[in-house]
């Protein structure tokens, strides 16, 4: 008996000892891989570091271990397969889920990207497989930009009355890299109330007098920036005021046209006069007739009485 439970001590002591070499191997490759994930985060570079919508883009990995054994790009962060845009194993490139027939891989496990689309912005993570137990990650936020258009600020025209309120709305790109500021008769609102999370909406309370005035929005980008259409707020007294001004304006511009057109007769009236007064100075007197008897062709001359003729004789 004494021999049998010797021999299961020992069996015991070895089971322990095995037990306590696994957790030690454990533990130094745990940490070493703890270790080796801290150590292997790497960068990625993006060029150009603003990309534009409509061009293209290379995403390349700050360190590459000339070694690796497979190179993984995914759209995201977790390495999830529907996220998957290339797997590369030297020499050979499989296209994943999140292929868009637009991705190319290029030397040191660069990304390519062709006709860039804002749709493409997001996060971008790369995995390096150095063995079957240590790999390296990276990931990079990259936004890409366009030619921002004027935005529509909507309405127009609007009256603010007492008690209630009016919403400006600034329509323009959802894109997250752009930003939307303010401005009343030209100048910029800083900390404006009734502001949206991402400023595309104002709202007036309409409690105050200093809210009336000309809005303009204005989005922004990294590469471009776009004004939007004027926003007139009026309040009904002021309303009133600019249509009775607007009265005397259009009636003094009425009168001043009537004015205008009754010189204008008068002028023409004395040019009318002064002109028939030139031409008849100018017109030559007719010559006063002769008092030479007319002369008649072919007409007799009537013989002298008889009486005459013996008296010269």
């Amino acid at each position: 008996m004494g021999r049998h439970r010797g021999l299961f001590l020992g069996r015991k002591r070895s089971w322990e000892a095995a037990l306590l070499a696994a957790s030690i191997v454990s533990s130094c490759f745990l940490l070493t891989q703890g270790q080796d994930t801290i150590a292997t985060k790497i960068s990625i570079a993006v060029e150009p570091l603003n990309p534009v919508a409509g061009q293209s883009v290379t995403l390349t990995p700050g360190v590459v271990l000339e070694d690796f054994k497979r190179c993984h790009w995914y759209r995201g962060v977790t390495a999830e397969s529907e996220e998957l845009i290339f797997t590369h194993t030297p020499p050979f490139y499989v296209p994943g889920a999140a292929y868009t027939r637009r991705e190319t891989m290029g030397p040191g496990c660069s990304l390519h990207i062709r006709n860039l689309v804002p749709e493409d912005s997001g996060i971008y993570t790369v995995t390096l497989d150095e063995s079957g137990m240590l790999s390296t990650t990276g990931h990079v936020d990259m936004e890409v930009s366009e030619i921002l258009s004027r935005p529509v600020l909507l309405p127009v025209e609007s009256v603010l009355a007492e008690n209630r309120s009016v919403t400006l709305r600034c329509s323009t790109s959802d894109s997250s890299n752009v930003k939307v500021f303010w401005f009343k008769d030209g100048e910029l609102l800083q900390a404006q109330a009734g502001l949206s999370e991402q400023n595309r909406t104002l709202t007036l309370a309409g409690a105050s007098e200093d809210e009336l005035g000309t809005y303009t929005c204005e989005a922004r980008n990294p590469i471009s920036n776009a004004i939007s259409n004027p926003s007139i707020i009026s309040s009904r007294s002021s309303q009133a005021a600019w249509k009775a001004e607007d009265i005397a304006k259009i009636t003094a511009g009425v009168l001043t046209l009537i004015l205008s057109l009754i010189g204008l007769g008068v002028s023409l009236y004395r040019c009318r006069g002064r002109c028939r007064t030139e031409n008849t100075s100018t017109v030559e007197a007719p010559e006063p007739p002769t008092c030479d008897p007319p002369a008649y062709e072919n007409v007799a001359i009537p013989d002298r009485p008889r009486s005459e003729e013996t008296k010269s004789a």
